[in-house]
């Protein structure tokens, strides 16, 4: 699959995801691989739906044709204190918050959790570290 067949798949889910939520999605985007442009015959697709408060968080797994999609419904608040929080998993954490391919954002949310995630003080690094199983 290339790009743009990618991106009708997404746009398509997202569509689906406006039509079950009118005015409770904030945002939404792909992240991992697609977003680079970097996909394989092993790709999966990743999304992320940013929606308002009153929507319970999940992950959602299915397939669109051969291709399995994992979206994630996230609420504004729990992707904003997690794009700042270091874990010892931070490495493969930190690229859903910091790099994505928009699909949806008329509030520009991605580009403001993006400078977000980009204010994470260095002592928060060292503690992860400290907590980490390696030292």
């Amino acid at each position: 699959m290339n790009h743009d067949e990618y991106e009708a798949i997404a746009r398509k889910i997202l569509a689906e995801y406006q039509t079950r939520y009118p005015s409770q999605i904030v945002a939404a985007g792909i992240y991992g691989s697609v977003a680079y442009n970097e996909m394989t015959l092993w790709s999966d697709l990743e999304m992320m739906i940013v929606v308002s408060e009153n929507i319970a968080p999940r992950e959602e797994r299915f397939f669109a044709g051969p291709l399995l999609i994992e979206c994630d419904i996230v609420t504004s608040s729990q992707l904003w204190k997690g794009a700042h929080r270091v874990t010892v998993e931070w490495g493969l954490e930190a690229d859903a918050y910091r790099h994505q391919w928009i699909l949806w954002d008329p509030g520009q949310w991605f580009d403001r959790l993006r400078m977000h995630a980009e204010q994470i003080p260095s002592r928060a690094f060292e503690h992860a570290l400290q907590e980490s199983w390696w030292i």
